[in-house]
């Protein structure tokens, strides 16, 4: 019985992946993945899934094509396995039914695009958490990436941060990351704080040096 192929793409889609993965996507008799995954691949797949809440009616539907003999294909942001479906598919399928091909993540593009080494930083998610405790966190480290999410966006992020007497970090807010449309803002908590990003992005911290 074949897997199902947990593919990794970035905003580009097509044009991200090499041509076995592109083959995976294309051939699936079941693609998928969410909305805006989809949208990347117009007529693809015989049958298409959104992944969207409630989502154990969507794995149930995947597991079931598997073992129906269909090709079943889930696209997914950069690393499946990395703060994505990735651990939820394992959860409720098992590993023996999953084939994963990690795509780089939002976190490395992140920090490629502003060259900064990021072996000694710390990564956090905002999903869900409790903003005290992710203040608390950042001020553990000297280099932070923060995952987003709608709520919990760069400017409530940089409020939270202030409120909390954190400063002293240079910002950046990766958008779009590996699309047509990705843009690097740079600035201070402070400036972060006033301004609106698009809904699709990874915050950098990284604390300045004091200067006397």
């Amino acid at each position: 019985m074949n897997p199902i192929h947990v593919v990794g793409v970035l905003d580009d889609g097509p044009e991200s992946l090499p041509p076995r993965l592109l083959r995976l996507v294309r051939e699936a008799d079941v693609l998928a993945g969410g909305e805006r995954h989809l949208a990347l691949f117009p007529g693809v797949g015989e049958e298409r899934l959104a992944l969207k809440a409630p989502l154990g009616p969507v794995v149930d539907r995947l597991r079931a094509a598997r073992e129906e003999g269909r090709r079943v294909t889930v696209l997914a942001s950069g690393d499946p396995l990395f703060y994505g479906i990735g651990r939820l598919l394992v959860q409720r399928l098992g590993k023996a039914a999953l084939a994963f091909h990690p795509h780089v993540t939002s976190v490395a593009l992140a920090f490629a695009r502003i060259a900064e080494p990021w072996d000694d930083a710390a990564v956090l998610s905002a999903h869900g958490r409790d903003p005290t405790d992710l203040a608390l966190e950042v001020r553990r480290h000297l280099k932070v990436a923060i995952l987003t999410d709608p709520e919990r966006n760069p400017r409530a992020i940089a409020r939270t941060l202030l409120a909390s007497g954190v400063h002293g970090y240079r910002c950046y807010v990766c958008a779009n990351l590996g699309g047509r449309s990705e843009s690097v803002w740079e600035g201070s908590l402070e400036a972060m704080a006033a301004r609106e990003f698009p809904p699709l992005n990874v915050v950098v911290l990284v604390r300045e040096e004091e200067t006397e």
